[in-house]
């Protein structure tokens, strides 16, 4: 269960603990509390990241999909994926 500052104050109270271990028990209850909220903020920013991936990715099959329907336009169709070497003559100047 999760308690408020004000609920976690009246649990202290009523268990009858004394104020300086209830100093103590109030100066962890912040720390956790910003832990938590450090926490929070992290799991949204890799949401925020997994989603700017995933859309890289989408990105990415429709630039492949693009080249693809580009090298098929340009007759390169029946060319193996690589690199293509064609040797040519140096004809001299005149």
């Amino acid at each position: 269960m999760s308690y408020t500052f004000n609920e976690f104050q009246r649990e202290l109270k009523k268990r009858d603990i004394p104020d300086n271990q209830a100093y103590v028990f109030t100066l962890l209850y912040e720390r956790l509390s910003e832990v938590l909220q450090q926490q929070e903020e992290m799991a949204k920013l890799l949401l925020t990241y997994g989603d700017a991936l995933a859309k890289m990715a989408l990105m990415s099959q429709h630039d492949q999909k693009t080249l693809s329907t580009l090298a098929k336009r340009a007759g390169m169709v029946n060319k193996q994926d690589g690199v293509d070497v064609a040797s040519v003559a140096n004809e001299p100047e005149q």
